[in-house]
């Protein structure tokens, strides 16, 4: 009886232990780095770097696809545990631990087509209707773009839907991130679309800090990235 007893204890303390190797992993709609495929896997360039460094990092990855400023709002709860994401967020910055891993580099444009101009800076889109991807907040620079400052706003659903709206003229100006539009692109060609750099931005693996275990699972995924890059399994993504 005394053998079962511990027998049981010993399945229930590595069950447990296994169930703590579990992260629940949120992912934006953002090709190529991160999507849903056809079956509503995910995939994309970062899936697979994400998935490479937990695996190596000891963790059992658990996707979950949420639209972006749901993922910011499970992280702060605890809802989800872990994003491959972008550094320096400001609204994240008290809830999150940041990698020092920096998997992709990505650049933030300002898109239009002929006859209207190019917008260099935000202040040429003052009094101008800008569309804007719903959910994203650009790492902060959305609660800038207020009424109160002058910006007239228009929300798509997906980047198609906001290219679509600037083609048909329900908006100036389309801000929007390079490579989920080079992708868009490819099913939905845009005639002479024209863009200028707005800045650029860093990726990262964020932490919660709800997770029990914050400090541990951001250490040791930057010490699997380091390993990974070292023995070239992995790079860094430069996007467009």
């Amino acid at each position: 009886m005394r053998h079962a007893v511990l027998t049981l204890l010993l399945l229930i303390f590595i069950g447990s232990a296994h169930a703590s190797q579990v992260l629940r992993v949120g992912y934006a709609d953002f090709p190529p780095y991160e999507y849903s495929d056809q079956r509503g896997e995910p995939i994309g360039s970062f899936i697979e770097i994400t998935r490479k460094v937990l695996k190596e990092a000891g963790f059992e990855a658990e996707f979950v696809a949420l639209p972006v400023s749901r993922i910011y709002l499970y992280l702060k709860e605890g809802r989800i545990d872990f994003w491959p994401g972008l550094a320096g967020i400001p609204d994240l910055q008290d809830h999150v631990l940041e990698s020092r891993a920096r998997p992709i580099r990505i650049s933030l444009r300002i898109w239009h087509t002929p006859p209207t101009p190019a917008a260099q800076t935000l202040s040429d889109l003052v009094g101008k209707r800008l569309i804007v991807i719903n959910g994203y907040t650009y790492s902060g620079l959305i609660y800038r773009l207020t009424p109160a400052n002058g910006f007239e706003l228009f929300t798509a659903r997906t980047h198609e839907s906001a290219l679509q709206m600037l083609v048909h003229g329900r908006g100036d100006y389309l801000l929007d991130y390079t490579d989920p539009i080079l992708e868009t692109l490819k099913h939905y060609p845009v005639d002479n679309l024209q863009s200028t750099v707005l800045r650029e931005r860093l990726g990262a693996f964020l932490v919660s800090r709800k997770h029990k275990h914050a400090e541990a699972v951001i250490r040791k995924t930057d010490q699997a990235y380091e390993s990974l890059i070292r023995r070239g399994e992995i790079r860094p993504l430069e996007g467009h």
